[in-house]
């Protein structure tokens, strides 16, 4: 198994962008401050999908080439990140 190398605060920015993320579609979920669940998961997704760049970018220049099981997540992630974001387009039109 390759491990990719990323320093700290690259894991801090995917892991809050997570967060953040999963705390919108809960808030969502339960009808908790349900005026702002957009904006939540649209900042989730922001700082997720940077904090998931800056890694890949480190894994891509780096001597080690990368898996094709993490090049695989990490655009699967990309295309649910922009599936979210159409979606929310859509239902705020």
């Amino acid at each position: 198994m390759k491990i990719i190398k990323a320093d700290t605060a690259e894991i801090g920015t995917c892991t809050i962008g997570a967060i953040i993320l999963g705390v919108g579609i809960g808030v969502k979920l339960f009808n908790y401050l349900d005026n702002y669940y957009y904006l939540l998961i649209l900042i989730g997704i922001l700082i997720h999908g940077l904090g998931m760049y800056q890694i890949h970018k480190r894994a891509k220049f780096s001597d080690d080439k990368p898996y094709l099981l993490s090049n695989a997540l990490y655009w699967t992630c990309w295309i649910i990140l922009i599936g979210l974001v159409i979606f929310i387009i859509f239902k705020l039109l």
